[in-house]
């Protein structure tokens, strides 16, 4: 479970994270040359249609004239501070860039904004709680390997530390029983692995199980 204050703490320690930059809805054509893009800019001054330009002069259907949402630093550098400096339905001058010659249009604004608390607590609840799940799962993995450096058994270390001793009869390299089915319950990762490399009567070191934690194995017969 975690407090509404360590939820707080950390909204403010990630705000960066969680605040969006203005983003501009624009359209462009794109002209072979300094001289169409003039005349388009001509005709854009005269009220000409902006899609119907983007067509005659540079063979441009409307769809590909969308530039779509961008934030500043998603535009090319030649463009990013005319088409940033627009208002809504205004347009830039013919502007050059490493692609060629362009002309810009705005189609609308959305501003700025920082997520609120309120909307990120779901996201920042869930990362923390994994964040300590972590944390615990490896102070209790140095524990557990404290007490087995000092002596004590699985068995015993297993109920000092509340955790559940798992046995398991004959099973095969592959994961088999004699009779011929699968085990089931077993460790993530390569516990078979580890199993069969780790000689009899003795224990495993500590390993990773996946994701899911970490396991120690005895073998206790061959």
């Amino acid at each position: 479970a975690i407090s509404d204050d360590t939820i707080a703490t950390a909204y403010e320690e990630r705000i960066g994270e969680y605040s969006e930059p203005e983003k501009r809805d624009l359209l462009q054509i794109r002209f072979k040359d300094e001289a169409s893009a003039g005349a388009g800019y001509d005709r854009l001054q005269a009220g000409d249609d902006f899609l119907k330009i983007a067509k005659e002069l540079a063979d441009m259907e409307p769809e590909a004239t969308q530039l779509g949402s961008m934030k500043q630093s998603e535009l090319l550098p030649g463009l990013a501070e005319a088409a940033f400096g627009l208002v809504p339905e205004g347009y830039t001058k013919p502007l050059k860039s490493v692609l060629g010659w362009h002309i810009l249009r705005l189609k609308s604004i959305q501003a700025a904004r920082s997520k609120s608390l309120e909307e990120v607590t779901p996201e920042l609840e869930k990362t923390i709680a994994a964040e300590q799940a972590i944390d615990s799962l490896y102070n209790l993995a140095n524990r557990m390997e404290d007490h087995l450096g000092g002596g004590s058994s699985l068995e015993e270390t297993a109920l000092a530390l509340n955790l559940t001793l798992k046995k398991q009869a004959d099973v095969s390299k592959t994961g088999m029983t004699p009779a011929e089915t699968k085990v089931s319950g077993l460790p993530a990762g390569n516990f078979l692995e580890v199993a069969f490399s780790t000689p009899n009567g003795q224990e495993s070191s500590l390993t990773e199980a996946g994701d899911d934690g970490y396991f120690i194995v005895r073998v206790d017969n061959v």
